[in-house]
């Protein structure tokens, strides 16, 4: 009689504890995927993108490279499509020999004012003239 008490209360700490780590697990997830907050004591992240305008006499293709990275990281970040960097020239540049694998060119020559976009979805950086 007392160890079948002993294998009820076993079982039954057993079945709370999955059922609990179960919700705890659903809580934990919709939290982080949809920007929620159960706790009192959390609070929600407010992630924003934020532009950075570059003005600058000329750039090289090491350093717009440089631009394209942190725009591609900066984004990953977000989780979201943003515009990272807005870059104003004083002598036009030509990025459209610069082919990187996670970059898409949509400009046709030179241009003096470029956007930086990364999009979420295709998990690129568009480079708008």
């Amino acid at each position: 009689m007392s160890l079948e008490y002993i294998f009820r209360v076993l079982i039954l700490t057993v079945v709370a504890f999955v059922l609990i780590s179960f919700v705890y697990g659903i809580v934990k997830r919709s939290e982080s995927r949809f920007n929620l907050c159960f706790a009192p004591f959390c609070k929600p992240e407010t992630s924003s993108c934020e532009t950075k305008i570059v003005e600058k006499e000329n750039v090289n293709d090491a350093i717009f490279e440089k631009y394209l990275s942190n725009c591609l990281s900066y984004g990953r970040d977000l989780k979201k499509d943003c515009t990272c960097y807005m870059i104003k020239l004083n002598n036009p540049f030509d990025p459209s020999h610069i082919t990187l694998s996670y970059a898409i060119n949509e400009c046709t020559g030179q241009s003096k004012t470029m956007l930086l976009q990364y999009n979420f979805a295709d998990d690129k950086v568009h480079v708008i003239c």
